[in-house]
């Protein structure tokens, strides 16, 4: 009896696969494979202006490479908040210029370095001051 259960719930499970279309096919519809691609490559490629590294300073000393991370290089990015509230682990979260958090991740096995590479990486790049210009008109010295 038991073999018979067996064998009728795997016959199930393999009728209930999806047959693989062959790549000479044309797809009508995307797959949900592609629309994930899509989507993690969407996110690799995004910017934002403004990154918080929300933070326990109670549970940070479990952390020890963040924790000097934020003593020692935090400081020097510009852009970069570090915010002391309650999360379980540290966590990089991005926002827009709207002020909305688009993104979160969690930093807490991670090294000094790929912190701040990570944080350099996602940031939009600073936008330069371009001086005001002044016209001014100067009188030359007729000889």
């Amino acid at each position: 009896m038991r073999l018979a259960t067996l064998l009728v719930l795997t016959a199930a499970c393999i009728s209930a696969q999806e047959v693989p279309t062959s790549a000479a096919e044309p797809s009508t519809t995307p797959s949900v494979s592609s629309e994930h691609f899509s989507k993690v490559l969407e996110a690799e490629g995004r910017r934002y202006p403004k990154v918080a590294l929300a933070v326990d300073r109670r549970r940070l000393k479990r952390y020890p490479k963040v924790a000097n991370f934020v003593d020692h290089q935090a400081e020097n990015i510009k852009r970069l908040e570090v915010q002391e509230t309650n999360p379980r682990l540290p966590m990089l979260q991005f926002f827009d210029e709207e002020g909305e958090k688009i993104e979160e991740i969690s930093v807490a096995h991670w090294d000094e370095n790929s912190i701040a590479e990570f944080i350099e990486n996602k940031l939009l790049p600073e936008e330069e001051n371009e001086g005001e210009i002044v016209e001014m008109e100067v009188k030359a010295d007729k000889p």
